[in-house]
């Protein structure tokens, strides 16, 4: 894309991160397998 057109379309691409972490969060506690979601020691790991 040149840059006119992602000046155009800029608006589209921006996310409202905090809705789209409720999103997130609400598909992983619905698809994700229990062997991941009841894992040991996820409290000590860091992102």
């Amino acid at each position: 894309m040149n840059y006119l057109k992602l000046k155009r379309f800029s608006h589209h691409l921006q996310v409202s991160f905090s809705r789209l972490n409720m999103i997130c969060r609400s598909w992983y506690k619905l698809y994700a397998p229990d062997s991941l979601k009841h894992r040991r020691n996820t409290d000590q790991t860091k992102i």
